[in-house]
């Protein structure tokens, strides 16, 4: 049995990751008949139901929401609703179909397609690379694998009826998740509802504003409605990570609160009740200035600067030894690693 990976096992896992993404990201669209040759695999091998009557496939998760609640209430009305036609118009749930008069928030889908192609690299790279086997004596595992075609899936069993969504036909990503500057970047076509977008930002999904705004066209206006307004702090970290952090504090009153040398120490409030810090600084050798998020218990810029540096306030002294940075290399003399008693000066000789 094997007990632990060897270095080339571990070597060959990249592969199954960049094979899991690509499955799990796909745009591209199955043919109708492959969706229903899925759908029947899946019911009888995995779910151990017969195939579905009907196979509904929508482009979009909110046409499929619609769908979804539309056959339960179908089932539920003792038939004074006639489910429609696949026909995109006359499927819309309507308050009036429910006994309590409002349309459920969400309907689960129970098997997620695309979305579960993770589990499915893991049992590869089991398979190919451990030397794994699974059993697959009645295709029940095969069947699944295959659900990664297509996008959520809905197996309404008391209806006779399956809902299916297709894969979107956009999706842009980086390696912290959905990811796109200039337009959304998860896009589901609906003509009914109209395009289900998903915009994100470094994989979190922000408003469409915070994309579609240039940063040229952010100014206090445009911060006071969506930065200081905004309760989730991805959300504004992103906002920030997107205009910058010293064209943000151009825009807002920020308070001095201390000054050494090229240094400046700054408080904002970013929300009611809520204060940052940042440390101001000059780059001497491009003239260029950076400011950089600091503890808010900071009340000096040597603090802020000892603080970022990770330097203890105890191992720093006027008469102390020269140091250096370099972006965010630091250069200790020997002395200050090997003696606990040795202290630095309060900032830099020379900053790069």
């Amino acid at each position: 049995m094997l007990q632990e990976l060897t270095s080339d096992m571990e070597a060959k896992l990249p592969e199954y990751v960049k094979w899991g993404i690509e499955k799990g990201t796909t745009t591209t669209t199955p043919a109708r008949a492959r969706v229903e040759e899925i759908v029947k695999e899946l019911y009888e091998r995995v779910l151990k139901k017969p195939a579905p009557q009907r196979v509904i496939i929508k482009s979009s998760p909110m046409q499929c929401h619609h769908a979804a609640m539309l056959a339960q209430v179908a089932l539920n009305s003792d038939g004074k609703i006639v489910f429609p036609e696949d026909n995109d118009a006359e499927m819309v749930m309507k308050p009036e179909y429910c006994s309590d008069g409002r349309i459920p928030d969400f309907v689960w889908p129970y098997i997620d397609g695309q979305f579960s192609t993770g589990y499915f690299a893991q049992y590869k790279a089991l398979q190919e690379v451990c030397g794994v086997e699974i059993k697959d004596e009645n295709g029940s595992f095969n069947a699944y694998r295959n659900t990664m075609e297509t996008g959520p899936i809905w197996p309404l069993f008391d209806t006779g009826i399956c809902v299916v969504c297709l894969p979107p036909t956009v999706l842009h990503y980086n390696a912290s998740g959905m990811h796109c500057e200039n337009g959304p970047a998860v896009v589901y076509p609906d003509k009914l509802f109209g395009d289900f977008e998903i915009y994100a930002l470094n994989g979190v999904s922000v408003p469409k504003e915070v994309v579609m705004t240039p940063k040229e066209e952010v100014d206090k206006a445009w911060l006071d409605t969506h930065f200081f307004r905004e309760p989730n702090a991805e959300i504004r970290r992103e906002i920030l990570r997107k205009i910058g952090v010293e064209t943000f504090i151009g825009y807002v009153d920020a308070e001095t609160v201390d000054t050494m040398g090229d240094y400046s120490l700054l408080k904002i409030e970013i929300m009611p009740g809520v204060e940052a810090r940042y440390l101001k600084m000059l780059n001497p050798s491009t003239g260029t200035w950076h400011v950089e998020g600091v503890a808010d218990t900071c009340k000096t810029c040597q603090a802020a600067l000892l603080w970022a540096n990770n330097i203890p306030e105890d191992r720093v002294a006027e008469d102390g030894l020269d140091w250096y940075q370099q972006g965010d290399v630091l250069i200790f003399p020997a002395e200050f690693r090997t003696d606990p008693k040795s202290k630095l000066k309060p900032a830099p000789a020379v900053l790069t």
